[in-house]
């Protein structure tokens, strides 16, 4: 029997994925030209399967099955996708197992010669590389050297070549195969009623933000590091998601949509003009950019249905918004929250990063003296959980990071996977009173601005829990932010014991 489906798998993700859960469009557009040869391509999301994922996985790896892929970030996914590999292996040898993602972009060599169960990685933009990797395999050959793909010799060494970050992959939205996923109310905000999808407006991006990947990956792309894509096919591609699956919540997931005002604007009036009812929300603004937008702009913004912009205030200290680039001042921040205070349709969500080079406990103090007045300010805000800074190659505060500490990245896979944003792990400036005042404000920050119930989720079991849990203990987180009282924290051995339950399916038996 020929081998010719290719099985492109989701692995679980860590405490966050169980609130928020957006359709796997990486492997979409990873798939892009695959389907468009003509393959025949499967979307396992282990996300939707809870504990029992692995056997209802191992069921799709069938004869007919020439490859499997899998989309991996740092922290638990790593985990998962070695359970992913040896889950296909178990099952049949003769499967090749290729790892993508985030995670894959900087660490291609350690995953070939730590996991022997994985067999190729594809480096940067997917769509290509799989393509090329499929081919070759469908015809029985080994494939040929090409960018952004690695795999290794019959003597069992790694090898491969660079991805070539000279221009963003722009993949049409007739070509991204949304087929492949039968039920999109699945996903988006947990319990939400809302049909969501993922799209972008723009590729890459113009800052120099210094904990971010971004700057490092694009400093060679051709011309504008930030590509706006035509406001007629953005509209076009909203239009189809209404259309053919029922879209009502867009959610555009650019690196940054706000690098020109007017394009957004543009977006906007084609919206307005066709007389599109759809609700939107942005991944991606920046304070400087929000500094740029006058009352009229986000007036616009809110009557074309915009409810969300994920904001990165990042810190309290102007020093250490200086140091990450951040092109603002904690004022900044301050003046436009009081902004968007005056659009109350739209929820401003802020972002921030802890344990930054540096950062002293004086520091994380500003950071949430920050978040409170932001809500006292703006009751209608959302304050993120703050996350745990990760150094990732290549960026400029890695390199601040070795020189000063003699930091360096993790060497195992199995420490690349205790490395979660909302867990605790080892890094040389951070003292033992900052871990302990980062655990307050992790656990303050789900309950300070009562996001259970500004989100309107639903009425699962988990909702019901969480809202309890919200009930009780909002006044104590506020008060233990208000005052910095970081001791005494017993409720973080109910935090842990409640995410070991929540994250089971994420243990790594391999």
């Amino acid at each position: 029997m020929k081998r010719a489906r290719i099985l492109l798998v989701y692995p679980p993700l860590g405490m966050s994925g169980n609130f928020v859960r957006h359709a796997p469009i990486s492997l979409l557009y990873a798939a892009s030209l695959v389907v468009k040869a003509g393959y025949e391509v499967e979307i396992f999301d282990a996300r939707l399967h809870g504990a029992g994922w692995r056997e209802k996985m191992a069921t799709r790896v069938t004869p007919e099955v020439l490859l499997t892929g899998v989309s991996v970030m740092s922290g638990s996914p790593v985990c998962s996708a070695r359970e992913v590999a040896a889950v296909v292996k178990r099952k049949d040898p003769a499967v090749k197992v290729v790892w993508g993602g985030p995670f894959a972009m900087f660490n291609p060599e350690k995953i070939l010669d730590q996991d022997s169960n994985s067999d190729y990685v594809v480096s940067g933009y997917g769509a290509k590389p799989l393509l090329a990797l499929v081919e070759s395999l469908a015809a029985g050959r080994e494939p040929d050297p090409i960018p952004g793909l690695y795999g290794r010799d019959h003597a069992g060494q790694s090898y491969g070549v660079p991805a070539d970050w000279q221009t963003h992959e722009i993949i049409h939205y007739h070509d991204i195969p949304y087929h492949l996923i039968s039920d999109y109310g699945q996903y988006g905000q947990l319990d939400s009623k809302r049909m969501t999808f993922s799209i972008y407006s723009a590729m890459g991006c113009p800052y120099r933000c210094g904990f971010c990947s971004s700057p490092a990956l694009y400093k060679n792309i051709k011309g504008s590091r930030w590509q706006p894509l035509s406001v007629e096919e953005i509209v076009n591609h909203i239009q189809f998601l209404i259309d053919k699956y029922k879209a009502d919540f867009i959610y555009f997931i650019d690196d940054d949509s706000f690098v020109e005002l007017g394009h957004v604007e543009s977006i906007i009036d084609l919206i307005n003009e066709r007389g599109i009812k759809v609700k939107l929300g942005f991944r991606g603004a920046r304070i400087n950019e929000i500094k740029k937008m006058s009352h009229a702009f986000l007036n616009k913004l809110a009557a074309a249905g915009t409810d969300i912009l994920h904001i990165g205030a990042e810190s309290g200290s102007d020093r250490l918004l200086k140091l990450v680039r951040k092109n603002c001042t904690v004022q900044d921040i301050l003046e436009c929250n009081q902004k968007l205070a005056k659009h109350q349709g739209i929820f401003a969500f802020y972002n921030f990063i802890v344990g930054l080079p540096t950062e002293t406990l004086d520091d994380m103090r500003m950071t949430s003296n920050l978040m409170l007045r932001l809500i006292d300010e703006n009751p209608n805000c959302i304050i993120s959980t703050p996350n745990l800074f990760r150094p990732l190659p290549g960026t400029e505060l890695h390199t601040l990071a070795k020189d000063r500490w003699s930091f360096e990245s993790p060497e195992s896979l199995d420490d690349w996977g205790l490395m979660e944003v909302e867990t605790q792990y080892d890094l040389p400036w951070v003292s033992n009173e900052s871990k302990k005042y980062f655990s307050m404000m992790l656990l303050a920050s789900y309950f300070i601005d009562d996001k259970i119930n500004k989100m309107q989720t639903g009425n699962s079991m988990l909702m019901i829990v969480s809202k309890i849990a919200n009930a009780v203990y909002r006044p104590i987180a506020k008060l233990r932010m208000k005052h910095g009282y970081a001791h005494f924290l017993i409720e973080r051995w109910l935090y842990d014991a409640f995410k070991r339950l929540l994250n089971r399916i994420n243990r790594c038996s391999i």
